[in-house]
């Protein structure tokens, strides 16, 4: 006789809060999420909205099952360009650690050479430093893109700001995705351990 094996639950309802100045807000709201969008999502990560055609984060807070959700919720407004799932797992080991960041942050002075503000992807703080991890996906080293010069002259103006005000910084090239974990532990472990015994 065949056996059915439960595989995953198919959830069609999402649950998030607004960020606002960096922290979640109070109210909790639900959508229905068409199964398309549900392989891109996880509890606690944080994903962009298209509200009033306006781009607003939110983070993630359940996600589960409703028989009725397609009628009784609107669409998830999902907008790509949510964190990659590295920044994603990057931010959740962070978490688990008990580091307190801040995606996309950006700094006094961290501009790029036409004076707009540039946000680092990830931004932490130990003790008063700040410290910092760039993930640099693939479109950073094609060198046939017409933006190429402008991601290297981007992530230069972070290499100098990071060196100007003694913040460390941590860049990961997107071929050593599989290993972010081990890079950011080894991370924390030096210039972060480093900064602990310093302050």
């Amino acid at each position: 006789m065949n056996k059915l094996i439960f595989i995953s639950e198919r959830c069609n309802t999402v649950s998030a809060q607004f960020i606002r100045q960096g922290r979640p807000c109070g109210t909790v709201y639900s959508w229905y999420l068409p199964y398309s969008i549900q392989k891109f999502l996880r509890v606690g990560d944080v994903a962009f909205v298209s509200i009033n055609k306006q781009r607003q984060k939110v983070r993630i807070c359940t996600l589960s099952y409703q028989p009725d959700a397609i009628s009784r919720f609107k669409e998830f407004p999902y907008q790509n360009g949510q964190p990659s799932w590295q920044i994603q797992r990057i931010c959740r080991l962070l978490k688990r650690l008990g580091h307190h960041y801040q995606r996309e942050k950006h700094f006094k002075g961290l501009r790029n050479s036409d004076g707009i503000s540039l946000g680092v992807d990830i931004a932490f703080r130990v003790g008063q430093r700040w410290c910092l991890i760039e993930y640099n996906g693939a479109h950073h080293y094609n060198q046939s893109s017409n933006r190429f010069a402008q991601f290297s002259a981007n992530m230069e103006a972070k290499r100098v700001w990071a060196r100007n005000n003694d913040a460390p910084m941590l860049e990961i090239p997107f071929w050593w995705q599989n290993s972010l974990d081990e890079f950011v532990l080894r991370f924390l472990q030096t210039s972060v351990g480093m900064l602990n015994t310093a302050d």
